[in-house]
């Protein structure tokens, strides 16, 4: 964050952060509330900050290209699932050779 330990000893623990070290802060660490960060009050921890959508709309991106997108990402993902299996059958025969 650009900060040692010497921003909270001495005179300069009864010292304000600045702005800079809260947007720092806060970016670095993007759950904590900063209410909470500021005040001292409500949760720590940010409260329905992800809203899941099945899709996100872009004005830029037109649906088809969306669909495309997604289709090559499911694609892809499939493909790596046929990845992981046959490292995991390898995992497996390596393990019973080296049994032996």
């Amino acid at each position: 964050m650009g900060m040692t330990s010497a921003n909270f000893r001495g005179k300069n623990l009864f010292c304000a952060l600045n702005s800079d070290a809260i947007e720092r802060f806060l970016t670095i660490y993007p759950d904590v509330s900063a209410d909470w960060l500021i005040t001292g009050k409500g949760n720590m921890i940010r409260e329905n900050q992800y809203i899941k959508l099945d899709r996100i709309d872009c004005a830029c991106e037109p649906e088809t290209e969306y669909g495309k997108v997604q289709s090559e990402k499911d694609k892809r993902i499939e493909e790596l699932k046929d990845q992981i299996a046959i490292l995991k059958e390898h995992v497996k025969l390596l393990k019973e050779i080296s049994a032996k």
